[in-house]
């Protein structure tokens, strides 16, 4: 308990508040400025880091390993900033895979979070699907970056191309992971 709201809680606004801040970067919004709005959507993914270190963000339920996961999810949060500081000059391909990882990010952290509080049935299957999805989504970022790093590098289109493909590959994976995911709600 933070100020007596629960760590959860706490977690999935900061989440929310971090996918609008990234939905208004994306569609330029000239609510506040750009540059503030990434400014605000980065201090929001650094608190989420905070609260993801100080509650874990994997449903694992045994100490030895939880350590990794929290590792694991804070090179999440910190490979999508990173990927937030770049967003300015991305194609439309980019914005939607941003747009994609973060709100898919926002789903499968919830239901780990729920898994834990009891929300989700705690059932075998639930356990391996939300760590099915984490994994997909650590490959994915992986992929995005290794894309980010060759388009930064000034590769030729071609390798540029094989790592869009690549990321495109990965992202694949997520979508039918998050519908399973949703469909855990429903199932009490």
């Amino acid at each position: 308990m933070i100020f007596g709201i629960s760590k959860t809680s706490i977690n999935g606004a900061l989440a929310l508040l971090i996918v609008i801040g990234m939905a208004l970067l994306v569609s330029g919004s000239p609510l506040i400025g750009n540059t503030v709005t990434l400014w605000i959507t980065l201090i929001l993914g650094v608190l989420r880091a905070v609260v993801g270190f100080t509650q874990g963000d994997a449903p694992a339920t045994g100490a030895a390993s939880n350590g990794p996961q929290k590792v694991v999810g804070l090179l999440l949060v910190i490979g999508l900033s990173a990927g937030v500081l770049g967003i300015a000059g991305c194609t439309d391909w980019e914005r939607t895979t941003y747009q994609s990882l973060s709100a898919s990010k926002a789903v499968i952290d919830s239901a780990a979070a729920d898994y834990r509080a009891g929300t989700i049935k705690q059932t075998k299957p639930a356990y391996d699907l939300i760590e099915q999805a984490q994994k997909a989504q650590i490959v994915a970022v992986k992929a995005m970056g290794d894309y980010e790093v060759i388009k930064a590098s000034g590769a030729n289109s071609v390798g540029l191309q094989a790592a869009q493909v690549e990321a495109m590959t990965a992202l694949a994976v997520i979508p039918p992971l998050v519908i399973e995911i949703k469909a855990l709600y429903l199932t009490k």
